[in-house]
């Protein structure tokens, strides 16, 4: 399929996405993402069903095709892209990591940095373990959703304890940064860590009490306690 095709075949997905728009739109809308881009309000099961559509029958390569798709810079548009990417797990590839690195680079928003890290890349690590020290230079960039990221993509497997040593390390550049979207993924990486390793997330509780955020040290030890973020929930 020739570039111009691809584009036009993208174009008629978006059109998809905009019929399936959602009027039942969030308190604060694309601002509570923290989104950059137009926000359409698509439901997941709405995105799922047309994603598992698509791949029956995509019109190139399922790369070309996410990359056509995040090319529009809609966020729903881009979430079918990442849709589509995590649906060929099976295809993953090492060059993949550097190939989506863009689309990490670019993203603007807790919404799209966490799906990009807590799918995508969460899968690329299960594929490829050996590339988790490649996250470790994102604990220091000058890019807070980098920062974030950082965090976010050991998320899911620090509840199956992996990526340890790679979890902490991150941890501890960042106990003290002063972003909120920062310092709250902070929190959710060591209450995933309770799970498999409660002491040493309490050793870190104590280490870098001084400077962790007031909310970080409540709900982390809220969830040391009594297994929840929030018990009155």
């Amino acid at each position: 399929m020739s570039a111009s095709s691809l584009t036009r075949w993208a174009a008629s997905v978006e059109q998809r996405l905009r019929k399936l728009s959602s009027s039942n739109m969030p308190p604060g809308g694309a601002a509570y993402l923290g989104t950059d881009i137009e926000f359409l309000n698509v439901r997941a099961p709405d995105m799922r069903k047309l994603a598992r559509e698509l791949c029956e029958d995509l019109p190139a390569e399922w790369r070309a095709c996410a990359q056509a798709l995040w090319e529009i810079k809609i966020f729903d548009v881009r979430n079918l892209a990442v849709e589509i990417a995590v649906r060929h797990k099976k295809d993953f590839q090492k060059s993949d990591w550097n190939r989506f690195k863009p689309w990490l680079d670019e993203s603007v928003g807790w919404a799209m940095i966490d799906r990009l890290t807590t799918d995508l890349y969460a899968d690329l690590l299960d594929c490829f373990p050996d590339y988790a020290g490649k996250c470790l230079t994102w604990s220091k960039s000058k890019n807070l959703w980098l920062r974030r990221a950082s965090l976010a993509v050991f998320c899911r497997p620090a509840r199956k304890g992996q990526f340890i040593e790679q979890s902490f390390t991150n941890l501890k550049r960042l106990a003290s940064d002063p972003d909120p979207m920062v310092y709250k993924a902070v929190s959710w990486l060591l209450r995933n860590l309770t799970k498999t390793n409660r002491r040493q997330v309490e050793a870190f509780l104590k280490d870098h009490e001084s400077v962790l955020a007031k909310l970080v040290l409540r709900e982390v030890r809220t969830k040391l306690e009594t297994g929840k973020k929030n018990p009155k929930r």
